[in-house]
């Protein structure tokens, strides 16, 4: 069985699956307007690793040319609403 490489999301935050691919980069591009965090998810070691804290619109992502990992983006609005109803603010 293989392991085909997925996409899903919204305007505010995208999860991209690289499969069995092993790039050395990615071009990405933020789904929405505003600000968005982007880490590498690696499945095998089970790490996130933070690689921009802020880009908007497109921006090429270094990657360690292996398989089994994933892409986030995640809208810096969302995350700093989550984290003030979660500390109470």
């Amino acid at each position: 069985m293989d392991i085909l490489p997925m996409s899903c999301g919204n305007d505010e935050c995208k999860l991209q699956y690289m499969g069995r691919a092993c790039p050395a980069w990615v071009d990405v591009t933020a789904p929405g307007d505003g600000e968005f965090k982007v880490e590498v998810i690696d499945v095998w070691e089970m790490t996130r690793t933070i690689v921009f804290e802020s880009i908007n619109g497109h921006v090429r992502l270094p990657l360690p040319a292996k398989e089994g990992l994933a892409i986030l983006l995640v809208k810096n609005e969302i995350l700093h609403a989550k984290m003030n109803f979660f500390h109470g603010n």
